[in-house]
């Protein structure tokens, strides 16, 4: 019996002293905290990404709107631009294939993940009316695949409109600026 007794004490005292030894629990610590810290780390740099390129489109989809209000006005079949009737005049397709060009150049992507959609509309006002000036609405829509750790929160794809003043002239260079120009103070 004695033996089995010291066999418990030596038991209890071995398993008491583990229990109390804590020089292995910094180890532990950093083994169950290292993978959420890396976790929120990739997280935060996707994040950040994601607003970097949400920030490109806006860009891009300015100079594009930019690029656009400069464009000539296609010519109808007499050989003049048609703004004299109730017909908006049209962008020539080359014109908005640059800029579809320049919006993927900007972003790094294929062109065939940016969708580029134009829109010309008259503007009321007198100075307008005068000066047949057209505002121009462009969409650009680009679909990323680039942020598999936010893209079960975050939808891939991203969309960004500008609008511009245009003056429908054949000649190329007329004045055109964005609405963010025009706030900035840098319209004609």
């Amino acid at each position: 019996m004695d033996r089995n007794n010291a066999v418990v004490k030596e038991l209890r005292r071995s398993l008491g002293a583990f229990i109390r030894d804590d020089s292995g629990a910094s180890a532990l610590e950093l083994i169950v905290s290292l993978p959420l810290l890396v976790g929120c780390m990739l997280i935060t740099a996707n994040y950040g990404l994601l607003i970097s390129t949400r920030e490109a489109l806006d860009s891009a989809t300015r100079d594009a709107t930019r690029l656009l209000t400069r464009a000539p006005a296609a010519l109808n079949d007499n050989g003049t631009v048609d703004d004299t009737s109730d017909d908006l005049p049209q962008l020539y397709t080359f014109f908005v294939d640059e800029a579809r060009q320049l919006v993927a150049d900007r972003l790094g992507v294929p062109l065939g993940k940016v969708a580029l959609t134009t829109r010309v509309d008259f503007i009321s006002g007198s100075e307008a009316l005068r000066n047949r000036f057209y505002l121009i609405t462009v969409s650009a829509t680009v679909t990323l695949d680039d942020y598999p750790l936010l893209g079960w929160v975050v939808d891939p794809v991203f969309t960004a409109t500008e609008s511009g003043r245009w003056a429908a002239e054949s000649n190329f260079g007329t004045v055109g600026c964005t609405i963010s120009d025009n706030q900035s103070g840098l319209c004609r």
